[in-house]
C-alpha cells in the first residue's frame, strides 16, 4: 500500500515562507495535492463544493497530509490556498 507519509518524509527545510517542511512537500503542494482530491470528490458525488471543503478541512487534510512526521516539525496544508484553488478550479 502506498505511505503518502513516507513518500514525501526528507531532509527538512524552510521555504520562502519560513515554514518548515519535508523537500517533497510544501504547504502549497500539499494544498494542491488535497484539492485535486476535494475535485474529485466533488464531481463524483454531486455535493456543493463548500461543503466538501469543510469536510476536507476538518477531517481529510489531517488524515492525508498533516501528521507528517519530522522529528519535530508537523507540516500544515496551506488550508486558505486550498479552499481558493479549489472554488476557483471548480
Amino acid at each position: 500500500m502506498f505511505d503518502l507519509r513516507r513518500a514525501v518524509a526528507g531532509p527538512r527545510r524552510a521555504n520562502e515562507h519560513g515554514d518548515v517542511l519535508s523537500d517533497g512537500m510544501t504547504r502549497r503542494r500539499a494544498a494542491r495535492f488535497g484539492v485535486v482530491q476535494a475535485l474529485y470528490q466533488i464531481e463524483m458525488s454531486g455535493v456543493a463544493p463548500e461543503k466538501v471543503i469543510a469536510e476536507f478541512e476538518d477531517h481529510r487534510l489531517r488524515d492525508l497530509l498533516e501528521p507528517l512526521e519530522l522529528e519535530d516539525q508537523v507540516p500544515r496544508v496551506d488550508r486558505a490556498w486550498f479552499a481558493e484553488v479549489t472554488l476557483g478550479a471548480w
